[in-house]
């Protein structure tokens, strides 16, 4: 993972670029949406059991914004939105 680059919470700022809602990264990351609020909006920080596995998401959104798989459209409605970022998302983590 990740040492010598930037800060956890400026690799937040990239993903919250990417487009998914606290709600779309708490169902990715198995975590509270508000949990996943306080990330994105820079009052928390991932608890030190869970940065390796925030650490890969945020890989992975970088990937997929390269690919320019990422952002989603803003006209895509919320449930195929969901469909589609657990396609470009999941199938990157697993």
């Amino acid at each position: 993972m990740q040492s010598n680059g930037p800060d956890i919470q400026e690799r937040l700022e990239l993903l919250k670029q990417a487009g998914p809602t606290p709600a779309e990264l708490s169902q990715l990351l198995k975590v509270s949406r508000v949990t996943a609020s306080l990330w994105l909006n820079g009052h928390a920080r991932p608890h030190h059991l869970l940065e390796e596995r925030v650490e890969r998401l945020l890989d992975v959104v970088e990937e997929a914004m390269a690919a320019r798989e990422l952002p989603l459209s803003i006209d895509i409605p919320r449930r195929e939105r969901r469909v589609h970022l657990r396609r470009i998302i999941g199938s990157r983590l697993a």
